[in-house]
């Protein structure tokens, strides 16, 4: 008779115990494992932020605005031919190349890519004048002179003969003499095909003006007139 009291007692002391555990113990341990892998998520958020922090605080602000005056020269905003025609004759001065002419055509849309201005160059200049220019022109590393727009030369056509620097002309295959440059080889005329680039939207095609005399106006924003250079 003594037993069943005790036994109740255990089986009371068992059912508060799981009720408490249930209830009571494992609530709280999952809140305080919850609170410590929210504390975990946290530390990693701070230790990514900090990193973050310190490599802005070791950015050049100045070297950045430099590098997108760079990037809006060589791709700017607008064609901006009439700029692209003073350097391009600049670089001809520098590389001591005759630069005959230049024929843009207008900017064009490019799949892609920013809208293209197709060219046309001629020049007359010896084979290392001819050299200095290229590099000019394509910004090479070596440059001397680069010209901040981005040019790309697609095709080089190159035939001897031209006008040397006392302005005589002679050719080769005419049996006249072939006249020299300043760099001591002898003078190639040289026609450059090539590409230049803008952020400007290309005009819109004639077919798809709404009236009559929409076409001729978009036909005017690029000129396509051969222009002549330092020669």
């Amino acid at each position: 008779m003594k037993r069943q009291p005790l036994i109740i007692v255990a089986a009371a002391t068992v059912v508060v115990l799981l009720a408490w555990f249930i209830f009571i113990y494992k609530p709280i341990g999952n809140d305080v494992s919850s609170a410590n892998k929210r504390a975990d998520t946290a530390n990693a958020e701070a230790t990514a932020l900090d990193s973050q922090l310190r490599d802005l605080r070791g950015v050049n602000v100045a070297e950045l605005k430099a590098q997108k005056a760079k990037i809006d020269a060589a791709v700017p905003a607008d064609p901006d031919l009439a700029q692209f025609i003073l350097d391009a004759d600049d670089i001809a001065t520098e590389s001591g190349v005759n630069w005959v002419s230049i024929n843009p055509s207008p900017p064009a849309a490019a799949a892609g890519g920013p809208t293209t201005i197709a060219m046309q160059i001629q020049i007359q200049a010896g084979f290392f004048q001819l050299l200095d220019y290229m590099r000019d022109l394509q910004q090479d590393p070596s440059a001397t002179k680069p010209i901040g727009r981005l040019v790309i030369v697609d095709s080089v056509t190159v035939s001897v003969g031209g006008t040397n620097a006392g302005g005589t002309t002679g050719s080769a295959a005419a049996g006249s003499g072939t006249p020299f440059s300043a760099d001591g080889s002898p003078v190639l005329t040289v026609s450059l095909t090539a590409r230049m680039f803008t952020r400007a939207a290309p005009p819109a095609a004639a077919g798809t003006a709404t009236t009559a005399t929409a076409a001729p106006s978009t036909a005017t924003t690029a000129p396509t007139a051969t222009t002549t250079g330092n020669n």
